[in-house]
Formats: C-alpha cells, structure tokens, sequence
C-alpha cells in the first residue's frame, strides 16, 4: 500500500488530477462571477450564466466516478462566485444548490441516452443534447423561479422563464466547445 502511495506514476496521475479540479474550480468560479455581475437589480437571475456550460461540458467529458467532486467544486465554486457579489447566504445557497443539480441531472440524462463517448458528429447526438437540456432547465426552472421571484420585482413566471431560457442558452453554447476540445488534439 504505501509503496502504490508513492509510486512516481499514481503521484504524476494524482498531481494531474488536482490540477484538474483546480482549473475547474478557478474557470467555474470566474464564469459565474461572470454572471453573477449582471444580475439586474431587478432579479436574483443572471441575465447569462456561462458557468451551466461549463459544468455540463466538464460533467461529459469525464468519468462518471469524478462527478460527485465535480458536483462539490460547482456548488463550492457558485456559492464563492453568488457571495462575492455581494448576495445572501440563503440565496447563494439555493441558487448554487439548483444550477449544480441541473448540470449533474442534465449529463446523468444526455450521457444515458448517448453513452460517454460524445463527439458531436451526428445529428442524434446534437439533438438529443438540446432537448435534454431544454427539458431540465424547465424543470430546474421551478426552483429559479422561486428564487427569483423571491426579494425582486418579477412574478414566478417571470423569474422560471428567465432561469430557463439563461441556463438553456449557456449550457448549449459553451457545453459543445468544451467536447469538442476534447476530441481536438493539438500538436
């Protein structure tokens, strides 16, 4: 056992992986300060959230065993990133704690029904990702909904039509440029 524990591969591999998670959680944090800046005063839902690309581009990209630390730094990451902008505790919690569940439900879903080794280079594949992710941004809306129409000037509908549309849009334009680093390999 301690001999694996220092064996200079495994330590290279482990060292990789931690580089890994803290990309991961410097990129995520910065794309949701990001959002989180153009929060209108009028809401507590970003008028765009890059940040949902990102989480799902990363969650497909990666082995199923990796997902729950991945969950943690996204929550992590979005609750530092709502903070920092200066909104509550409460809010920060429940915002980070729907947008992590709606990326983890997302990939759960496209990676069931097309498998781990997403490319993009069928039709299916593009569809099926729109699809899915319009269908949990709906229902993750619900919870959007509720935080946005808490302590602002937007009704419920409102608020659930704003998250929706904000993580759709963000999940389908950054997710698919994420895969496709993966498949593109640089000399």
């Amino acid at each position: 056992m301690i001999v694996n524990f220092f064996n200079p591969v495994l330590l290279r591999q482990r060292g990789l992986t931690l580089v890994r998670w803290v990309v991961l959680a410097v990129s995520y944090f910065l794309a949701a300060a990001f959002g989180a800046i153009l929060i209108p005063p009028f809401a507590n839902i970003p008028i765009v959230w890059p940040a949902s690309g990102i989480a799902l581009g990363v969650l497909l990209i990666s082995k199923k065993r990796d997902w729950t630390v991945i969950a943690l730094i996204i929550f992590a990451a979005n609750l530092a990133a709502i903070l920092v902008s200066g909104r509550g505790l409460a809010t920060g919690l429940v915002f980070s704690l729907v947008s992590t569940i709606q990326s983890m439900a997302s990939a759960w879903l496209v990676v069931g029904a097309l498998g781990s080794s997403i490319q993009f280079n069928r039709l299916k594949e593009v569809i099926y990702l729109i699809a899915i992710t319009i269908l949990i941004a709906i229902l993750a809306g619900v919870g959007g909904g509720i935080l946005g129409s808490f302590n602002s000037n937007l009704s419920f509908g409102e608020a659930w039509f704003l998250w929706a549309l904000t993580s759709e849009v963000s999940a389908i334009l950054v997710a698919p440029i994420i895969l496709t680093w993966r498949i593109v390999r640089l000399p």
